[in-house]
């Protein structure tokens, strides 16, 4: 009796994110992430995601068991169960337009201002510009990066030798106050849209943030 498995919440960081928005509807648009890439200028730092995905469509496609690329939006991964979704600094460049447009539960989107693999403009930005959800929120945590979300480095020794670059410091925060921001704010947005809660839901709609360094969208 303490779970409701009809009415849950999907979150995940990164590509994480990536799902935790396709499990709520958004899909995959081939044709619109790929006008898209073109459009972009070489120093663009979304060019990234460009590369790191055009190039294995048709594998992708396999793995998906397609007979082949499709030509628009890909079929439809949901989950009738998410009734909510929390994307961390998660990629939402590859639904273009068009397929952030079938997202249309609530969402909540946070990213750092100065994430360099999933850009600010391919992640949160897009998600709340583009997402149908008649309630979604936007947060941005100025110059944070993308491991941001990560957890402290004490407890992940070995990644932090493998992957130093950034893992375990971020130029504008420490890393324990930036995760009592993400907590807040994913703690709210849960509390507001599982459980109803108002006061969570005017804690959202504030139009000063009491931290500085954060700017919310509601």
């Amino acid at each position: 009796g303490l779970l409701d498995l009809r009415r849950a919440a999907a979150l995940g960081h990164s590509y994480g994110g990536y799902a935790a928005q396709a499990s709520a509807g958004a899909r995959l648009d081939t044709a619109g992430f790929t006008r898209e890439c073109q459009d972009l200028q070489p120093s663009d730092p979304r060019t990234f995601l460009c590369g790191a995905l055009l190039p294995h469509l048709a594998e992708m496609a396999t793995a998906a068991g397609l007979d082949e690329v499709p030509t628009g939006e890909w079929p439809d991964w949901s989950d009738a169960r998410v009734k909510a979704a929390v994307s961390l600094a998660g990629n939402a460049a590859p639904f273009a337009r068009k397929g952030l447009a079938a997202l249309d539960v609530p969402v909540l989107a946070i990213g750092g201002t100065g994430d360099r693999d999933t850009p600010y403009a391919a992640g949160a930005r897009a998600t709340f510009d583009r997402a149908a959800s008649a309630r979604k929120v936007e947060v941005g945590l100025r110059d944070a990066e993308h491991f941001m979300f990560a957890g402290r480095c004490e407890s992940v020794r070995l990644v932090a030798r493998l992957v130093p670059n950034g893992f375990c410091s971020d130029p504008g925060w420490l890393r324990a106050r930036a995760h009592d921001v993400v907590e807040h704010y994913v703690t709210a947005f849960l509390l507001a849209e599982l459980r109803n809660d108002a006061a969570a839901a005017a804690e959202l709609s504030r139009t000063e943030t009491p931290v500085i360094g954060v700017r919310v969208q509601t």
